[in-house]
């Protein structure tokens, strides 16, 4: 089907070929070369610094990664398979391991600076610089990761108590920290060469991502050999030769995962293209206000839901696409929304559809590897990602979180969702009975703690948002103080 000689070959086609092929490509290099195992290792060496270092590890190694593959269901069963057994091991449920690899593989696709290759879509759709899309994501990627952490924290503490981790038990071969150190070295130069010729050279996409991997490749190949040469441990010849064949692997991991991706945008592309002419973006605008009447609230709060609706099952490139280009205009034309935050509140919920019940998708990967629940696994991913729902409302009444770049206001007003944020995790996670109530009370005062925390992100006036961030200071240093004078160690070592 080709409308007005667009169709399945129009712009989205056009962007994904020209933009998100390329770095697809290099995140299969990365995998080929053996950089997806270094992050789980360098993970997992830092695990050792916090008491829930296991389960932290397990979210920043499936943070950094689904960032870079691009799919939160390839994510969860890539990172899943090793980091879930491990936080069982170490005492987690199976239901608690499952949501939080679910969640952190979600986190991933808003990961800057590759954002499960929604950036490049992005800063096309929109006209502007990838760098400037990244920087607008850099405070909403900070909220979700200290949030979860928070949450993750608690519920470590719950289930695994003091249980230590000795990376020799789970990792086969323990590098030195001097290889570890070399291995780093070269998976991060071309992401420098990238960052450098995109946001100081400004350099095309195209020709930034050219560089880009033929620096990983010609790194990828020749350090290795090097060292084998300088160490004597292995023939050069043979290094050279398994390299080369790393190299051919990851051009095809990559296009194993650009394939299902160009089908679907394919598809996405000439649904748009029907929609578009005939008229139903316009209709789809009139109906929202018709829906909310004129309320902003309810126009976001239904826009939410389709947006969830439409991202059911689809890579993050193809979801953001889809309610980029007919929900995102609606917002900016009806409700004078800002582009950049109605773009990035699209993103944000249409990503959320793979932790939502009744599909959840990446919990039910995560599910499947734990060996657990669906629906346990589901209530344990919403109440770490509970943040997460609300952020993208956010983005709507505070809109200097993503616009503008990084400026004083950014900060601010970034800073108090952040300590929102971790107010809602704290009312949905912390692990034991607040100020030592039990039954309806203990629920009302964690409802109390989520309802100031939807003020602190939400609202838009400043002084609402402090006024409630007092409250919630106040409560939890009156909780505080309950739990140091009773001389509970374990509360106290976990606040």
């Amino acid at each position: 089907m080709v409308l007005e000689i667009d169709g399945f070959y129009g712009e989205l086609s056009e962007i994904v070929a020209a933009w998100v092929a390329p770095f697809l490509l290099y995140a299969g290099l990365l995998k080929a070369y053996g950089a997806f195992d270094l992050i789980i290792r360098v993970a997992f060496r830092s695990a050792t610094v916090l008491r829930s270092g296991v389960a932290q590890s397990a979210v920043i190694a499936s943070l950094v990664i689904g960032s870079i593959n691009g799919s939160q269901t390839a994510n969860a069963a890539m990172t899943g398979s090793f980091t879930i057994p491990l936080m069982k091991n170490s005492g987690m449920k199976s239901e608690t391991a499952g949501g939080i690899e679910s969640v952190a593989s979600t986190g991933g696709q808003i990961m800057p600076p590759v954002m499960g290759a929604a950036a490049f879509v992005m800063a096309s759709l929109l006209g502007i610089t990838y760098i400037e899309v990244v920087i607008a994501g850099l405070i909403p990627a900070a909220i979700f990761f200290f949030s979860v952490a928070a949450g993750v924290h608690y519920t470590w503490i719950s289930q695994s108590g003091n249980a230590e981790l000795n990376v020799s038990d789970h990792i086969d071969e323990v590098k030195s920290k001097q290889q570890l150190a070399v291995e780093g070295v070269m998976y991060a130069v071309p992401l420098i060469i990238l960052i450098y010729l995109l946001g100081v050279l400004q350099w095309t996409v195209m020709t930034s991502a050219l560089y880009t991997v033929i620096s990983m490749i010609v790194l990828g190949v020749t350090v290795p050999v090097i060292r084998a040469t300088q160490l004597q441990d292995e023939s050069p010849v043979a290094m050279l030769r398994t390299k080369l064949f790393e190299t051919v692997d990851g051009f095809r991991e990559g296009a194993i995962i650009l394939a299902p991706i160009v089908i679907i945008i394919a598809a996405v592309n000439g649904i748009v293209d029907v929609l578009v002419s005939t008229g139903i973006p316009g209709i789809l605008s009139l109906i929202l206000i018709d829906l909310s009447g004129g309320s902003m609230f309810l126009a976001v709060l239904i826009a939410m839901v389709v947006c969830i609706l439409l991202g059911l099952g689809m890579p993050t490139v193809a979801a953001y696409s889809l309610v980029a280009l007919l929900i995102a205009p609606a917002l900016v034309s009806d409700f004078a929304v800002p582009d950049l935050a109605a773009h990035y509140f699209v993103l944000y919920a249409a990503i959320l559809s793979g932790i939502t019940p009744p599909i959840a998708i990446a919990v039910v990967v995560a599910a499947g590897v734990a060996k657990a629940n669906f629906w346990r696994t589901s209530l344990e991913a919403l109440k770490l990602a509970a943040p997460l729902y609300v952020l993208p409302f956010a983005f709507i009444y505070n809109p200097e979180i993503v616009v503008g770049g990084i400026s004083e206001m950014t900060l601010v007003s970034g800073g108090l969702a952040l300590l929102g944020a971790i107010s809602i995790i704290h009312g949905l996670n912390y692990y034991r009975p607040i100020f030592g109530m039990s039954g309806m009370v203990n629920i009302g005062i964690r409802g109390v703690y989520v309802l100031l925390g939807v003020v602190i992100m939400v609202v838009p006036s400043l002084w609402v948002r402090l006024g409630a961030l007092g409250v919630a200071a106040f409560l939890y240093t009156v909780q505080w103080r309950g739990s140091f004078e009773a001389g509970s160690p374990a509360v106290a070592q976990g606040d």
